[in-house]
């Protein structure tokens, strides 16, 4: 794969097998997203930690459970915004 720029890349000399995998990549998206809203993953996850911090009790929680807690926060965070890109792209090419 050819070197990428500032995180940029000049679009235009894609070969056909990267714009390939691109589309393929923008299906496994476009599916997840219509089956599921980052919303729900969110409030899903939101509730399962609420409920795991006060029904177990906070003093309860070991460090290792606390960075399960935080990875799943930031991958709630990282959906969000997957979604909003996702939406982005999917308004670009009519729906």
């Amino acid at each position: 794969m050819k070197a990428l720029s500032n995180s940029q890349k000049d679009f235009s000399s894609i070969t056909a097998a990267e714009a390939e995998l691109l589309t393929q990549q923008f299906h496994v998206i476009k599916d997840f997203f219509q089956t599921f809203t980052s919303r729900e993953m969110m409030e899903s996850v939101n509730t399962m930690i609420e409920g795991f911090l006060f029904d177990e009790g906070l003093e309860n929680v070991s460090p290792e459970m606390r960075v399960h807690i935080a990875n799943n926060l930031r991958l709630t965070t990282f959906l969000v915004s997957l979604e909003e890109s996702y939406r982005k792209v999917s308004l670009l090419q009519g729906g």
